[in-house]
């Protein structure tokens, strides 16, 4: 199994593949939402690091650890080339298409308004753990959610904000639809 520091490495590399770049607020909640999607659809973590919650929203300590001295400055893709398994890598490539244009911040304030961390942050327990039953049933719920109900898109108003804004695509999240170099693309 991937470790957490493995999982970070691709998602960082992904940002850098499209020019995006990643916080550590940002890679925090990318494998929150990457382990979500994992235990949901594969029924199996992709690392078996705990995530807590923490203030400003889910946290894997081991991950902090590694990149606590970046503060709020975008983290440079790790030297070193890690093999993912295909399925991991799936799972990985498609939370960076939902995700991983936000801003930290968009990301961190998502999270607190879920219910794994939520829950996990009202018991009052200091880091009280998320646990991987929590993601799994919470995001199986937001799966099954989207499915039966997609979001529509004013493809005007999202195109006319774009001409106005670049930085709209960090500020906008538009649920089963995906902004990407100026284009919209729908997720079937």
């Amino acid at each position: 199994m991937a470790s957490v520091l493995d999982i970070a490495a691709y998602l960082l590399r992904l940002a850098d593949e499209d020019g995006t770049t990643a916080t550590h607020l940002k890679l925090q909640k990318l494998c929150y939402y990457a382990q979500g999607y994992s235990l949901a659809l594969m029924s199996e973590p992709l690392f078996n690091e705990p995530i807590e919650a923490w203030e400003h929203g889910p946290v894997v300590h081991a991950l902090w650890d590694t990149y606590k001295q970046y503060g709020s400055r975008p983290i440079p893709v790790p030297a070193q080339h890690v093999e993912i398994e295909p399925w991991r890598a799936r799972v990985l490539d498609e939370t960076h298409q939902r995700f991983g244009w936000m801003s930290s911040w968009d990301l961190r304030n998502q999270a607190h308004n879920e219910a794994p961390w939520r829950d996990a942050w009202e018991t009052g327990v200091y880091n009280a753990e998320l646990t991987h039953e929590s993601l799994r049933d919470f995001f199986r719920a937001q799966l099954r959610g989207a499915r039966r109900a997609p979001v529509p898109v004013d493809h005007d108003v999202v195109r006319a904000h774009l001409e106005q804004d670049d930085e709209l695509r960090a500020q906008v999240a538009l649920g089963r639809a995906d902004i990407k170099a100026g284009r919209l693309r729908r997720w079937e």
